[in-house]
């Protein structure tokens, strides 16, 4: 029996295996990219508009959405800044893994009397 034509067989059979987990660790790895670009983006423009005590709505949706991708709803009540953010990242290998897009949901929470930001707890 010819041993080379057998490690062919297998290596062909086990081959798409080796491509799913390659492309599902890919698209896996730009997603946590993804995430941790939003979170930064948030946070250092909420930090911005905590310290310079901005609190138009409008304003501070307008400086987080121009300094990245991001779709964010912001809510000010009374002292506290919450942003509320979504984020959709296009997959690479969306058609094996049947997912085109990555999307995540991301909430800050701000003070404006001691100038914090931190992650909401929902």
């Amino acid at each position: 029996m010819n041993k080379h034509g057998q490690a062919l067989i297998i290596f062909i059979l086990i081959l798409p295996l080796i491509i799913f987990f390659i492309a599902f660790f890919i698209d896996s790895s730009m997603m946590l990219l993804e995430n941790n670009r939003v979170k930064e983006v948030i946070k250092n423009n909420m930090q911005i508009s905590l310290n310079d005590n901005i609190k138009d709505v409008d304003k501070i949706k307008k400086i987080i959405e121009d300094n990245g991708d991001i779709k964010t709803n912001v809510i000010i009540n009374d002292d506290d800044l919450i942003v509320k953010a979504i984020s959709e990242k296009k997959s690479i290998f969306g058609n094996i893994l049947k997912n085109k897009w990555f999307q995540q949901q991301i909430s800050f929470c701000g003070n404006f009397e001691n100038k914090k930001v931190d992650k909401c707890i929902e």
